[in-house]
């Protein structure tokens, strides 16, 4: 499987911002494009931790919130640059892990679909 983060963007919805960013996925001939905000990334890394615990299998690292720059004014653009690389290495680390294949989270996450998420946790 091979993942990419190649963007981001900034979505304005009732006086409120936030950051979403563009996933491309692709696997044996299936391809797709989604958008994620930063809160469902560490929704599926909170999953993760739980599977590493129950497996005894490392995680790589995942990016912190920068929580104190969001309460001081928002990120930066090269916050949410620095964001997007790192959700990406994190992404990339976490396709081939023991966690990720043996969980119907991470599939789900992708929208891989049924008929492949079985080669995909074999390959």
């Amino acid at each position: 499987m091979e993942l990419f983060i190649p963007s981001s963007q900034q979505v304005r919805e009732g006086g409120k911002s936030y950051y979403v960013y563009k996933v491309e996925v692709r696997f044996a001939g299936w391809k797709n494009t989604l958008e994620k905000r930063y809160s469902e990334f560490l929704e599926l890394h909170r999953v993760m931790k739980l599977l590493r615990r129950a497996l005894h299998s490392p995680l790589p690292h995942f990016p912190g919130q920068h929580i104190w720059k969001q309460i001081t004014g928002g990120l930066s653009d090269e916050d949410v640059e620095e964001r997007r690389i790192e959700l990406q290495n994190y992404m990339q680390a976490l396709i081939n892990s023991e966690c990720a294949k043996n969980s119907t989270y991470f599939p789900e996450f992708v929208n891989l679909p049924e008929n492949i998420r079985e080669l995909w946790r074999t390959s």
